[in-house]
């Protein structure tokens, strides 16, 4: 189990809900801490709530360190471990975090010798780990997207950066490289013989929350404007250029009772010879219409906007054909 600090002042806060969750889960009470002499470890509330609670403190002499050679030695472990994947893998320093976690979620799953070659994780909790679901830091994966957020003609997975495994749910921790954040999925496909090329990335800043679900990287430098060789005026013009418009709405009911033509011809197998202009002042053509936008508006299918500079638009059209029954009459 991992928890992180943005600042040694969050000690205090943190010990405590390490403290309720492991004795929870052990069904004991912690007898002792042994720590370094820093002030996040010997503040007023943080020694007084041990001695309420009769938890014996040890402390480190000054700049003694080697004291609590057990801590320090795995620590000194993790970083290298730590270090040497984000070096390897060519990864920004922001990804420290993930790195730990992964880290050391691997070494609680290896033989360990002071265990006499048993399990870390085996011993703690008494059950084996299964490893078969363990994988390289920063291989390429692909992660199924559920039919709820596509539509039928976009892709069915996305193709993202295994970063590391969910402590809370059974999932692993991935990268979006398009959208800059971290996301957990359970149906994934890792590629183990590629990984990610973060070159043309720059991470600004990581939130590493433990309540969050989501966590939020810079933007990508090739999605970046190159103003490097860009005038200083013209680049302040550019500025005001891209602020984002506002997009233009209608009605899909709007849309229907304003369309007198048809913009795109599409290829059509056994419809009816039945045009727009003729269905709309037919009732039941018009009732069938009226149902289908219904339908559309009620599924939320689309929604109209501003077309981008540049791009060309995509006709509709109507499709009239008649509904046969089991006795081919029509319904």
């Amino acid at each position: 189990m991992s928890l992180f600090l943005k600042e040694k002042s969050e000690v205090f806060g943190v010990f405590k809900k390490f403290k309720v969750m492991i004795e929870n889960e052990m069904g004991t009470k912690i007898k002792a801490v042994w720590s370094g002499r820093g002030g996040e470890y010997t503040s007023a509330e943080f020694m007084r709530y041990c001695e309420e609670l009769g938890i014996i403190r040890f402390l480190t002499t000054s700049y003694s360190p080697q004291q609590n050679g057990v801590a320090e030695r795995k620590n000194q472990t993790i970083l290298n471990m730590v270090r040497a994947m984000l070096k390897g893998k060519n990864m920004s320093k922001e990804f420290w975090a993930e790195a730990v976690q992964c880290a050391v979620y691997v070494q609680n799953r290896c033989p360990h010798a002071k265990l006499n070659g048993q399990i870390p994780h085996e011993a703690w909790s008494g059950k084996k780990p299964c490893v078969s679901h363990l994988n390289v830091f920063n291989n390429v994966a692909y992660a199924h997207v559920p039919a709820q957020q596509r539509t039928k003609l976009e892709d069915r997975s996305k193709k993202l950066v295994f970063i590391g495994y969910d402590e809370k749910t059974k999932g692993y921790k991935l990268f979006n490289p398009v959208t800059n954040k971290v996301l957990v999925s359970q149906d994934v496909v890792i590629d183990e013989e590629n990984e990610w090329n973060n070159s043309t990335v720059t991470v600004k800043s990581i939130a590493t929350t433990s309540g969050s679900s989501e966590t939020t990287f810079g933007s990508p430098a090739s999605e970046r404007r190159n103003l490097d060789n860009v005038p200083a005026r013209q680049q302040e013009v550019s500025n005001e250029e891209e602020e984002p418009l506002q997009p233009r709405t209608r009605s899909l009911q709007d849309i229907y009772n304003t369309t007198n033509k048809v913009h795109v011809v599409c290829l059509l197998a056994e419809s009816e010879d039945v045009r727009f202009e003729e269905a709309v002042v037919d009732e039941k053509w018009k009732k069938a219409i009226d149902e289908e936008i219904a339908a559309i508006e009620r599924n939320n299918t689309w929604e109209l906007s501003e077309l981008p500079q540049g791009a060309r638009p995509i006709g509709v059209k109507w499709v009239f054909k008649k509904k046969m029954n089991a006795q081919g009459e029509i319904e």
